[in-house]
């Protein structure tokens, strides 16, 4: 078995989007490094090293940090990280497309907007 990978264009692209999608996982779930590294079955250093891309990811880490997350592999290795996050984009608008509940568009209503201190004009109902 060969010590030393042949770095090419495809593989350090690899390499960057599996270390993007276990950035992104570790900041969306609160996982300290420290617990994902054990659940790797390596060092805190080890996997630091990974993460700031000085040691490369392997394909057991990667099989065993989707385990860790409750994902499929595939959602480590696609470059569509927030697509893969929440599942799909069904709900997402077109832009100047009409909205389906009118009263819930995020528009404020014409005019000026005045702002009062609590205590001011008590007397006002």
């Amino acid at each position: 078995m060969a010590k030393h990978s042949i770095k090419t264009e495809a593989s350090e692209r690899l390499q960057e989007i599996v270390t993007k999608n276990i950035r992104v996982r570790l900041a969306l779930y609160n996982v300290k490094q420290t617990t994902l590294a054990e659940a790797l079955l390596q060092t805190q250093a080890g996997l630091s090293a990974k993460i700031n891309r000085k040691s490369e990811w392997t394909v057991a880490d990667i099989a065993n940090a989707a385990a860790f997350f409750h994902e499929p592999v595939e959602n480590l290795i696609t470059s569509s990280t927030l697509d893969a996050i929440s599942g799909s984009s069904e709900y997402q608008l077109e832009h100047n497309v009409p909205v389906d509940i009118s009263r819930r568009e995020l528009s404020a209503p014409a005019g000026a907007r005045y702002l009062r201190k609590p205590d001011e004009n008590e007397d006002r109902p």
